[in-house]
């Protein structure tokens, strides 16, 4: 590690200069700065772990630099005025920078996630967090803890229907029922979350919810249990449930209207 000069800073109430890092010399281009990691990410698309390997004996933060830095940094957090001050001028620096090198970044970050290598490395991290059970539990807790504010669930199904109405085709056999329920006259909503689930057609002259089922795909255990669960949580939230197989509709889509008009 080559160390080329110290940046002194004389922020803060405590009446003395605070040492904030050092600059560290880059060994594939040169540069100096206080850390390398932003750097090697937007600058060589490369992250920290494979600079290590290709330079062992380089370092991304000087030790010294990270342990002034981190006693230093907690007793400034503790001043409420200086947390406050240091806060809106990152914040304001960083949107700034955002904003500046967004398309930059962007191709970067691009860059770096569509090799064959960094795209098996996610894979592999992600399976091994999965087989770690303290991690899985504290991610369960997590997402539960997200469900319980309605805001966050909210933004959820905004998106998921936005999604669906932008990205989702309608079955042959929806587009046969869609036909009758406009040639009966019968109001309805397509695609509709209810009780947190997408519904093929809601009919609120009816409060009922219509399921047009593909008998291949809905013949399976798995499937079946599912669509229970799904028909259980409407019934109890007071929905009329239908389910029609694809055979039936193809067979009579009028039929199994009347048999929602009964």
């Amino acid at each position: 590690m080559k160390i080329m000069q110290k940046t002194i800073c004389d922020i803060g109430n405590f009446g003395e200069e605070i040492i904030i890092g050092t600059l560290i010399e880059c060994k594939i281009c040169g540069l100096k700065l206080k850390h390398l990691c932003s750097h090697l990410l937007y600058k060589h698309h490369m992250i920290g772990k494979d600079y290590k390997e290709k330079f062992p004996n380089a370092e991304l933060w000087s030790k010294a630099s990270k342990q002034k830095v981190g006693t230093r940094a907690q007793l400034q957090l503790k001043n409420l005025e200086y947390k406050k001050r240091w806060t809106k001028i990152i914040s304001k620096a960083a949107k700034k920078s955002w904003k500046e090198n967004y398309i930059e970044r962007s191709n970067s970050i691009k860059a770096v996630r569509s090799t064959k290598e960094s795209r098996l490395k996610t894979h592999n991290q992600m399976i091994t967090r999965w087989q770690n059970e303290e991690w899985r539990k504290q991610f369960s807790k997590l997402m539960k803890a997200h469900w319980a504010d309605p805001e966050y669930k909210e933004m959820v199904i905004k998106k998921w229907q936005s999604q669906l109405v932008n990205h989702y085709k309608d079955t042959n056999i929806e587009i046969m029922m869609e036909n009758i329920f406009i040639e009966k006259g019968i109001k309805y909503e397509k695609q509709k979350f209810i009780c947190g689930y997408p519904v093929d057609f809601y009919l609120p002259d009816f409060n009922a919810v219509i399921e047009c089922d593909g008998d291949y795909w809905h013949s399976s255990e798995r499937v079946k249990e599912i669509d229970d669960r799904k028909n259980q949580m409407l019934i109890n939230a007071g929905f009329k449930v239908f389910r029609f197989l694809g055979s039936d509709i193809m067979k009579s889509a009028e039929q199994c209207a009347n048999t929602i008009l009964q």
